[in-house]
């Protein structure tokens, strides 16, 4: 079996990808501080954070396997960029799929910052 080589498209977007780790990082921080109580959260919150962080790791893998897949089919042109760029999460487009959760104010209106995604959450107790 010959050894697959990376087009230098897929060569830059795999680095491009990879700086997201280090934000991932960040939020797998700031959820055990989340888990140990340091940061005030509703249990939405709390979820809506957790469930944030495992997807953008997961999307990160995602894109990077698509990367291989799309070099090793030989797509070339649009087919191929459309193949490479299709799994990137848009966090200009939603917000809901970045790494790093939204902290709500300390007060009893607070939101989790995508409720026009996820709707206006639950209210806070004073």
């Amino acid at each position: 079996m010959d050894a697959l080589h990376l087009t230098d498209a897929s060569r830059i977007l795999a680095g491009v990808v990879l700086l997201t780790v280090p934000t991932i990082e960040i939020g797998g921080w700031f959820m055990t501080r989340i888990v140990r109580g340091l940061v005030p959260m509703t249990p939405f919150q709390k979820a809506f954070a957790r469930a944030g962080h495992a997807h953008a790791g997961v999307l990160v893998i995602l894109s990077l396997v698509c990367l291989l897949y799309a070099d090793a089919a030989g797509l070339t042109g649009a087919v191929g960029w459309i193949a490479r760029l299709g799994s990137r999460p848009r966090r200009s487009c939603c917000p809901a799929a970045s790494s790093r959760p939204q902290r709500a104010a300390a007060t009893s209106t607070a939101r989790t910052g995508c409720s026009r995604w996820c709707g206006p959450g639950p209210p806070r107790s004073p």
